[in-house]
């Protein structure tokens, strides 16, 4: 016996997907895939650099403090 939320997922899932076939055939989606997942894998990249970056300089920082105080 299926819950409500596993019979809800299951309704969402069938009308979704019948959603994307039709608007889209796997082929479109082959040629979308790769101008969008470009640019969105270099902006998560530079994303985790600059947060990688922040985290060294404060670091830095606090230990430049503790070492001056």
């Amino acid at each position: 016996m299926h819950t409500a939320l596993e019979r809800a997922y299951d309704r969402f899932d069938a009308w979704w997907v019948k959603l994307v076939h039709e608007r889209f055939p796997a082929s479109a989606w082959r040629m979308l895939a790769l101008p969008i997942m470009i640019p969105v894998t270099l902006i998560v990249a530079m994303l985790f650099g600059f947060v990688l970056m922040i985290r060294r300089v404060r670091r830095s920082a606090a230990a430049a403090m503790s070492k001056r105080g």
